[in-house]
């Protein structure tokens, strides 16, 4: 057992204390969460979103700086092409999330 479940509202998931999670477990709940976290947000003020919405715009972002620059030029029409569309709007929205963690936090996710 990983520990989150006895997380409360107010808990950080991004804390090793308060997780009691190993470095590489904290390093992916801490990324990931905080993609997940806004989402929730999101949900929980009432935005709709598809699970189709939430999909397209997770893997990208859980794929880092590659995935979120091919956002910016990437097509379908590629057949090496790594995300398979274009949408500079969700590239700069994503990064801009990504910016949100310390630096400390998104190297221990790359690495």
């Amino acid at each position: 057992a990983l520990g989150v479940s006895a997380l409360d509202d107010t808990a950080d998931i991004c804390s090793k204390s308060a997780t009691g999670l190993s470095d590489g477990q904290l390093a992916v709940t801490c990324y990931s969460g905080n993609f997940l976290t806004k989402m929730l947000g999101e949900l929980n003020q009432g935005q709709n979103k598809t699970a189709e919405h939430v999909r397209v715009h997770l893997l990208p972002y859980l794929g880092g700086n590659m995935t979120l620059a091919a956002l910016q030029v990437d097509s379908p029409d590629d057949p090496t092409c790594t995300v398979c569309y274009t949408d500079k709007d969700t590239s700069v929205g994503l990064t801009s999330l990504r910016n949100s963690l310390t630096p400390e936090q998104t190297t221990a996710y790359d690495s």
